[in-house]
């Protein structure tokens, strides 16, 4: 499947024309340059290749769009339809990024990261974003308190989908 037919196939939420690719992404910190001559800051290591993504989402066609458009950009992609299964799959695998749904029955995506969270490292300190329809400040701010480190908002917009991963792949737990 190419990432534009992922993109025109039918959605199990309803989306109205004008939403479809908009998306409110607040950007991820970044250090500034340094100046004057001055030490720049050491940053991580960046991981270079395919990046290795966990789409956790209780919505098949959410999941699907989402592996779609990042294994075609050349991600390794492994999805979970719930909450438990995407603890399970950080606790028992190793991802540079998790995508996580909020609102799922059973564990939802809050309960999700934070026990992700709970983890030891390097598990616990793997980038976790949010996806979510509706992300007003003061849900912001609940994805953050759970340990989330960013959102994307559904609809995908899918340039800045590929973006978001790529920044929040660089993002170190407690090196910011």
């Amino acid at each position: 499947m190419q990432p534009q037919d992922a993109c025109a196939a039918p959605r199990a939420d309803p989306v109205s024309p004008g939403q479809a690719g908009r998306s409110a992404m607040p950007a991820l910190p970044t250090p500034l340059p340094a100046t004057d001559g001055a030490a720049r800051p050491k940053r991580p290591k960046r991981r270079t290749g395919p990046l290795r993504i966990l789409v956790v989402d209780d919505t098949p066609a959410n999941r699907t769009l989402a592996e779609a458009v990042l294994g075609a950009a050349g991600h390794l992609v492994t999805g979970a339809s719930d909450g438990a299964s995407g603890v399970a799959a950080v606790r028992d695998g190793a991802f540079d990024v998790v995508l996580m749904d909020v609102r799922m029955p059973g564990m939802d995506g809050l309960e999700a990261a934070r026990a992700i969270r709970a983890l030891p490292p390097p598990a616990g300190a793997v980038p976790i974003l949010a996806l979510t329809a509706d992300a007003p400040p003061s849900e912001i701010r609940a994805f953050l308190a759970a340990g989330m480190d960013g959102h994307l908002a559904k609809p995908l917009d899918i340039p800045g989908l590929l973006i978001r991963v790529k920044e929040a792949a660089a993002i170190r737990r407690g090196t910011r």
